[in-house]
């Protein structure tokens, strides 16, 4: 079974190497791309104490840096795949202001860890990650149609 974490990893090992292998043939004329989209995952923020390899608290942090970094370039749009905190509910009202100096639209998937809040609360998450019209949908960009699919 393919985890989110291990595409992720060989897809950008494979669009690097892709890369580097054509720079290294040809050098081509810089030409601006036809699209440019931000990803991020897992910010899995939780005010939590730390356990193992996670520092839950540390998450608003990287995710201030991410979209410090995202908004120097010119994107289409940005998309979190999954997992934006990791428990407790009013986690996503730490993240929204953070989450909000975005200069793209960000789009959120579903993940297992936005889910793992109150019993209660459940139904409200994929509203809180702007998810009004389902759980599943999809965009156009520059004549790509883009499916956000709920991983859950």
């Amino acid at each position: 079974m393919t985890t989110r974490r291990h595409f992720l990893t060989s897809t950008g090992s494979t669009v690097a190497a892709a890369a580097l292998s054509s720079a290294e043939s040809t050098p081509a004329p810089r030409e601006k791309p036809l699209l440019s989209f931000g990803l991020m995952a897992d910010c899995q923020y939780a005010d939590a104490d730390p356990a193992g390899t996670r520092f839950y608290r540390e998450s608003s942090g990287k995710l201030a840096e991410a979209v410090t970094e995202l908004n120097k370039h010119d994107l289409a749009f940005t998309c979190h795949l999954g997992d934006f905190i990791d428990r407790d509910f009013t986690s996503f009202a730490d993240l929204r202001p953070i989450a909000a100096r975005l200069r793209s639209k960000l789009h959120h998937v579903l993940g297992n860890h936005d889910f793992d809040v109150e019993e209660s609360l459940r139904a409200k998450v994929p509203a809180e990650l702007g998810l009004t019209t389902g759980t599943y949908y999809a965009i156009r960009r520059a004549g790509f149609r883009f499916l956000f699919l709920d991983t859950t």
